[in-house]
């Protein structure tokens, strides 16, 4: 996977962070760059700034813009990915610089995070005014609940307009807490855990791998 991928939802909560997290982890062996925008509460960089290169992006301000996409020309340049993964606030940022993002001359592929309710449509519906990704997909966090509801995507116009969906199943709540509070990768939490538990989280792991993998490698 070459290009940029950027990981949004605006709202916070809707699981932004483990969407970026997973992708990291899928992306291990190309050795993906990472900004994070999030500088209020940077899960992600805390968790992969150890191993993978990372920068905290101001998506706020024209400098932070400048400089954000600066970073980004030299690693695209190299032929490496880069993940962004998005606060929860940019959303006045890219409605106003988000054009720029086609200066770089790379396909850009949206993941948007959702939970079951409405707002979060509207603000994809924003997100891609401005922004014209090559491709981009819904994911379902399934914390949210299961495929059923989530109606209000499936019967919205938005549906037609984008590439596709992907279900994420719920992390147990125990595991996803050692998530974030550990704030390791992905690939390292299954040392702390318990029997059980490994086997729970390797077992949401392998899922959640196959819902994202054909989206990248597509």
């Amino acid at each position: 996977m070459k290009g940029i991928i950027y990981v949004g939802g605006a709202k916070g909560g809707v699981g932004k962070s483990l969407v970026s997290m997973l992708v990291l982890d899928l992306l291990r062996e190309q050795e993906p760059f990472l900004i994070e925008t999030d500088q209020a509460n940077p899960d992600v960089l805390k968790a992969y700034g150890g191993g993978v290169e990372s920068i905290t992006g101001d998506m706020d301000s024209a400098t932070g813009w400048s400089e954000v996409l600066t970073e980004m020309h030299t690693r695209l340049d190299s032929g490496r990915p880069v993940v962004i993964n998005s606060a929860a606030r940019n959303t006045a940022g890219v409605e106003q610089y988000g054009e720029l993002f086609g200066a770089l001359g790379v396909d850009m592929l949206l993941l948007w995070a959702i939970n079951a309710q409405k707002d979060g449509l509207i603000l994809l519906d924003g997100f891609m005014k401005v922004v014209q990704p090559a491709r981009s997909f819904v994911v379902k966090n399934g914390y949210f609940g299961s495929l059923d509801d989530f109606k209000l995507f499936d019967e919205s116009k938005i549906k037609k307009r984008v590439s596709g969906d992907a279900y994420v199943p719920a992390l147990m709540s125990n595991i996803a807490n050692i998530v974030y509070t550990q704030r390791k990768p992905l690939h390292e939490v299954a040392e702390s855990l318990t029997f059980g538990d490994k086997l729970f989280f390797e077992s949401w792991r392998k899922k959640a791998h196959a819902a994202l993998q054909p989206i990248l490698e597509g």
